[in-house]
């Protein structure tokens, strides 16, 4: 091919990424396939695997083929865009893209799924920092109340305002501002 055929003048298309590297998922199909083999990965599933089965006569350890069931690997947007062959940013810059847009938007909403669920296990720390860092909508908060559940205020202005309420009724008793001796 020379220069001049791929130049629109000459009747040719313009490439459609002119800046910048090509995509690697031409279409939402492509895209699509590739996101589901992370989350089939990710799954409990039969593999075989090399297994130690015991020793020889020998010393020598022994090694058979086993099928074993794997278990659920968590799902992460890091994970994903690594085992499509992306950086976690080139995964997310997809979203800008409206053919990719519901892709991305539902791989992300299946990985905060995941992390939702495992609120009520024993690494429920781990989830909930998870979502309040990477998914919108989540965030800790943390309500304090006085004696008896009554409410705090809101922070530092209902304290003066409070201060001054106090400070305004020690003046009606007549009084002075010095201690009693």
């Amino acid at each position: 091919m020379h220069m001049a055929d791929d130049n629109p003048v000459n009747g040719a298309e313009p490439d459609a990424n002119p800046v910048g590297r090509p995509l690697k998922y031409k279409t939402k199909s492509e895209l699509d396939m590739a996101v589901q083999t992370y989350f089939d990965m990710c799954d409990p599933h039969i593999e075989e695997r090399m297994v130690a089965t015991g020793v020889n006569a020998n010393g020598e350890t022994m090694f058979a083929t086993r099928k074993i069931l794997t278990e659920q690997r968590p799902y992460t947007m890091s994970g994903l865009a690594r085992h499509i062959g992306l950086s976690r940013q080139s995964l997310i810059n997809y979203k800008e893209r409206n053919e990719f847009l519901d892709s991305i938007v539902d791989a992300k909403a299946r990985c905060e799924e995941y992390w939702e669920g495992r609120l009520d296990s024993k690494h429920d720390r781990g989830a909930a920092f998870n979502l309040t860092n990477n998914y919108d909508g989540w965030r800790n908060r943390q309500e304090l109340t006085g004696k008896d559940g009554e409410d705090l205020g809101k922070g530092w202005a209902d304290m003066v305002a409070m201060a001054q309420k106090v400070a305004e009724a020690g003046d009606d008793d007549g009084g002075t501002d010095t201690p009693a001796s």
